[in-house]
């Protein structure tokens, strides 16, 4: 029999918060997380490739890129129907990030 060294089972721990997190407001920390948010590429959201292409296809690489756009505009673009549109209203709706998307 293999006599192993240490705990049969691991344990995982939280990831201690940086020090300067814990003396932040919650709109503060939310504001930071939208920050963080809107610097991300599409392709890094989970939107489904077919949709990040039509965006990038139209100089619409961000989230924040994103964020600027209005609902004709994105309509206007090749292969961007109602359901492209729920989808990306749906991720910023979860982002909870204000968007001019309907």
């Amino acid at each position: 029999m293999v006599q192993r060294f240490g705990p049969s089972k691991r344990k995982t721990r939280k990831p201690p918060e940086n020090e300067w997190l814990q003396f932040m407001s919650a709109s503060e920390k939310e504001g930071l997380r939208q920050r963080e948010w809107l610097d991300t590429s599409l392709a890094d959201t989970g939107l489904p490739v077919r949709v990040v292409n039509c965006l990038e296809e139209a100089g619409v690489f961000t989230v924040e890129d994103l964020t600027k756009q209005t609902t004709d505009v994105l309509l206007g673009i090749t292969n961007f129907g109602e359901q492209t549109l729920g989808q990306c209203t749906r991720l910023l709706a979860n982002l909870n990030i204000p968007h001019c998307l309907q």
